[in-house]
């Protein structure tokens, strides 16, 4: 996929593993990250979601050379949790 999205003039990519849900033996989206990273080797930038529960999955991610993450569902709990005082960046 990573290939293809190259070959189509993509800026940027997300390392997914939606499909998780359905197939439990399929590689998780860290588990894929650094190969597809070392693959692009800087074409277009990588992002990563799925399976992002903590900030140190997101130091992982980011340290395998992603150049985001993406984390809906933490922040939800934190709204639903605290409201908008549960997802306010710490000062």
């Amino acid at each position: 996929d990573a290939k293809l999205a190259l070959e189509y003039g993509a800026d940027g990519i997300v390392v997914c593993n939606h499909h998780g849900r359905q197939v439990d033996s399929g590689l998780s989206a860290i588990e894929c990250l650094k190969d597809i990273v070392g693959f692009v080797n800087g074409r277009c930038e990588v992002f990563v979601d799925s399976g992002i529960r903590t900030g140190t999955d997101v130091l992982k991610c980011l340290a395998l050379g992603a150049k985001g993450v993406l984390v809906g569902r933490p922040i939800l709990y934190g709204l639903a949790y605290g409201d908008h005082n549960g997802v306010e960046a710490p000062t």
